[in-house]
């Protein structure tokens, strides 16, 4: 969770796991709140693709109500 003072900010995690069907597998969500402003949310679009560029994750899923709706 990004914290903005007086402000709604967006919510992200980067999850990892080790055992399944299709071995280690990792996800890095975000969710954008339909209440973010347009600076928030393009503060988030700026941390999901630097999140992407790390390349910590195998799969990015980004889900924006007002914005895209959700995209990889």
């Amino acid at each position: 969770f990004y914290h903005y003072e007086n402000k709604v900010g967006w919510h992200s995690v980067l999850s990892h796991g080790q055992y399944g069907p299709y071995g280690p597998q990792s996800v890095y969500a975000m969710f954008i709140p339909w209440q973010a402003d347009e600076g928030t949310r393009q503060d988030a679009i700026t941390e999901a693709k630097r999140a992407k560029a790390e390349a910590g994750a195998s799969r990015y899923v980004v889900v924006d109500p007002l914005g895209d709706g959700q995209y990889e």
